[in-house]
């Protein structure tokens, strides 16, 4: 799922997630026209916790978990069907941000809530 994100900044947005399948997601960050932000050079980085404060749960950058597609102003991210599954709380939460080139500034732009729910396959018909 890919939102574009036009609104002041940061956005509170909660998020669903079956424990133990893969969960992606993708913002687009537009300008006031609605033409895509290059974010080439730009990092990102999304740290994910018990509580508001609490203990780190993920850190997810470029190396582990988010692609930048810098030039159409895309950030996607993913947790692991493994994180999912390893999750030993139903809620977390959440802050994703976007880190200058000179990584003087992290600009907060998406923040909420992540709830883990179990996933109960579908049952096999016989």
């Amino acid at each position: 799922m890919t939102q574009a994100i036009r609104a002041k900044l940061p956005i509170k947005r909660d998020w669903n997630i079956y424990q133990g399948q893969t969960w992606n997601r993708s913002i687009v960050r537009l300008d006031a026209n609605k033409t895509p932000i290059d974010l080439s050079d730009w990092k990102a980085r999304m740290v994910i916790r018990n509580g508001k404060n609490g203990p780190l749960l993920f850190q997810l950058t470029e190396e582990d978990g988010i692609t930048i597609t810098g030039e159409i102003g895309l950030v996607s991210w993913a947790l692991s069907r493994e994180q999912t599954e390893s999750v030993p709380i139903t809620q977390a939460d959440y802050d994703l941000f976007l880190i200058s080139p000179d990584e003087s500034l992290a600009y907060p732009i998406l923040y909420g809530k992540l709830i883990f729910t179990p996933y109960v396959p579908p049952e096999e018909s016989e």
